[in-house]
């Protein structure tokens, strides 16, 4: 879960197996053991002091966490869902990670 009480503009994270299998699939890797085990990530508040928030989320890979932050409650399991608390969010997504959203919730955020 993320921490959104954390102060640090960064931290250092140790990335969990999907984390690993996506770098592979998207082919930063040859395989999981070659992959970083561990990345440097803003929390949850440093993302929040911007201004604005572009995010771009391709891919279907990213369909559950898109309908995840656009219909759950804000919560630390999703960290994307944080954004309903800023003023100023874009998210761009593509028909494949919006796949799993129907009209409505995508029209609400349009």
């Amino acid at each position: 879960p993320a921490d959104f009480d954390d102060e640090r503009a960064y931290k250092v994270v140790t990335l969990n197996d999907t984390c690993l299998r996506q770098q592979v699939r998207e082919g930063w890797f040859e395989n999981e053991d070659a992959a970083f085990k561990q990345a440097i990530s803003m929390t949850c508040k440093q993302i929040l002091k911007c201004e604005t928030i572009i995010s771009v989320v391709p891919h279907a890979v990213k369909a559950e966490a898109i309908k995840g932050a656009l219909t759950q409650e804000v919560n630390n399991m999703l960290p994307a869902t944080l954004f309903k608390t800023h003023n100023d969010v874009t998210i761009y997504c593509d028909e494949n990670s919006a796949s799993l959203c129907d009209k409505e919730t995508l029209a609400r955020f349009a």
